[in-house]
C-alpha cells in the first residue's frame, strides 16, 4: 500500500491492483487466441487453452481488490475498505480506540509476534496491524509478506497519531 494523502486531519494509503489486472487481461487474451486457433485446425487440444483463458477473469473475481485505510481525525474513525467484483466492503474502528500500529510476524505464539522498528527481517512474512488494546488487533492487510512496506506504515501511521 502507498501512502496516498498526508495531512494533519487525514492520512490515506491505497492499493490499486493494475499491475494484476492487466496481467490478468493479457493472460486471458493469449489462451483465448490459442485456443481460437486450435479449434480453427480442428485439434481438441485447444479446450485445455480455452480453460486457461478462463482463469484470469476467475482470479480477478476472487483475488483481486483495491484496497484504502483512511484516518480522519475529524470524523474520529479508521475506515477500511476493499473494492472487488464481489462487491464493497467497509469496516470502521473509532480512531480513539488505536493506542499504536505495529508490525506482526506470522507466528502462533502472540507474544512474538511484535516485531520491533529496529529488528526489520528480510525474509520472513509480516504485516502491519493497529493495535487498540487488550487483545484486540486490527489487520491492515489480509495477508502476510516479506516486504519493507509494513514497516514503512507502521512509522508513518505512529507519525500521524502522535502528531
Amino acid at each position: 500500500m502507498k501512502q496516498t494523502h498526508a495531512t494533519a486531519e487525514r492520512l490515506v494509503f491505497a492499493y490499486r491492483p493494475m499491475r494484476e489486472l492487466i496481467l490478468a487481461g493479457v493472460a486471458t487474451l493469449g489462451f483465448a487466441i490459442v485456443a481460437a486457433v486450435m479449434f480453427g485446425q480442428g485439434m481438441d487440444a485447444g479446450v485445455l487453452f480455452a480453460v486457461f483463458a478462463v482463469s484470469g477473469p476467475v482470479y480477478v473475481f476472487f483475488f483481486v481488490e483495491s484496497r484504502a485505510i483512511e484516518f480522519d481525525r475529524g470524523a474520529g474513525t479508521v475506515t477500511l475498505r476493499k473494492r472487488g467484483m464481489r462487491g464493497p466492503d467497509e469496516r470502521v474502528v473509532p480512531l480513539a480506540e488505536v493506542l499504536r500500529a505495529e508490525v506482526h510476524r506470522a507466528t502462533p505464539d502472540p507474544a512474538a509476534r511484535v516485531v520491533p522498528a529496529g529488528e526489520a527481517p528480510a525474509s520472513l512474512p509480516v504485516r502491519p496491524v493497529l493495535f487498540c488494546g487488550g487483545d484486540q488487533v486490527v489487520p491492515l492487510t489480509e495477508g502476510y509478506a516479506a516486504a519493507p512496506m509494513a514497516f514503512d506504515m507502521v512509522a508513518a501511521i505512529n507519525d500521524w497519531l502522535a502528531a
